[in-house]
């Protein structure tokens, strides 16, 4: 399986997809990139497993996502999710080539992407629940960048379980500690 990072070059103002497969990076510019986290989603949505059960797909989906952002899949040690920096130099260094076009494919267990390029085309093909942390990667990019485009509240929404996420924000409520001793 190919692993994929997201990234942002400041200096460029993009977004950038990289593979562990030694290709060149992908640029996405604001326009696909909110593609990616707007229309392109209504097909994905619409795939959740479920629909017979009679929920809407955006609950289906947001279940969904709910799951795959807090529960292993078998094999796995820790969730593949993971920060990181890298230096001006080295992203000035890497190779990029613009995606100049983005064609998907969704079913209720496998996603297919297809990024065109001017030297051809490069595929990424996953399972919704690596499907759902590639979105989140994006997403976290994107806000990284400021770039404030729209996205679907189940993919902005914390990923915290629900106990710790009160605890984060009761502490950020709380007034900040006073010295006794002053």
């Amino acid at each position: 399986m190919v692993s994929s990072t997201f990234g942002y070059d400041k200096r460029e103002d993009r977004v950038w997809l990289s593979f562990d497969d030694g290709t060149p990076r992908l640029w996405f510019t604001r326009r696909l990139v909110s593609h990616l986290l707007g229309p392109m989603l209504g097909p994905f949505e619409a795939a959740s497993p479920g629909g017979q059960g009679g929920a809407q797909a955006s609950t289906r989906v947001a279940l969904e996502h709910e799951l795959a952002m807090n529960e292993l899949l078998p094999g796995e040690r820790a969730l593949p999710m993971k920060m990181g920096t890298e230096s001006a130099s080295e992203s000035q260094n890497a190779e990029h080539e613009l995606c100049t076009g983005l064609n998907a494919s969704f079913d209720a267990s496998q996603c297919h992407l297809r990024f065109s390029t001017v030297d051809g085309e490069r595929s990424l093909q996953m399972g919704r629940v690596s499907m759902h942390r590639w979105l989140r990667g994006l997403h976290l990019v994107v806000q990284h960048a400021e770039w404030a485009l729209p996205a679907p509240e189940w993919l902005t929404r914390s990923c915290l379980p629900e106990a710790v996420r009160s605890l984060v924000q009761g502490a950020a409520s709380l007034p900040p500690e006073t010295d006794p001793d002053a």
